[in-house]
């Protein structure tokens, strides 16, 4: 996963940049099947869940997507960590795969927290 993050005191606004998530299939998987997205929310309680749009049919989809957390104190910043799942949508039938999750302390993300 691609990602950056910028933290504005001033609002209390957090902004998690999603830029590109790479290598998630190998070349024989059917490209046709591959429906991926991102779920990002902030730990812990899963606070303020959103979720990325649905890149079709690329291994290495980019997704370019800005997600806002609000609210978020100067305190709060440096005790949350930020996780990231990503799942191949599955069709009506099918579950959802996931592909991967990551948990990452926002103070690692952050310069100068």
């Amino acid at each position: 996963m691609r990602i950056s993050a910028n933290y504005d005191a001033s609002t209390s606004r957090l902004l998690i940049r999603v830029l590109a998530a790479e290598s998630l299939y190998d070349k024989h998987f059917d490209i046709k099947s591959i429906n991926c997205c991102v779920s990002v929310y902030l730990n812990p309680g899963k606070m303020q869940k959103q979720r990325s749009n649905i890149i079709k049919n690329s291994r290495n989809p980019v997704f370019n997507e800005d997600f806002f957390f609000d609210s978020i104190s100067a305190v709060q910043v440096k005790k949350l960590s930020v996780k990231f799942k990503v799942v191949n949508k599955g069709t009506s039938l099918k579950r959802d795969n996931l592909l991967g999750e990551r948990e990452v302390l926002l103070t690692k993300l952050l310069s100068g927290v």
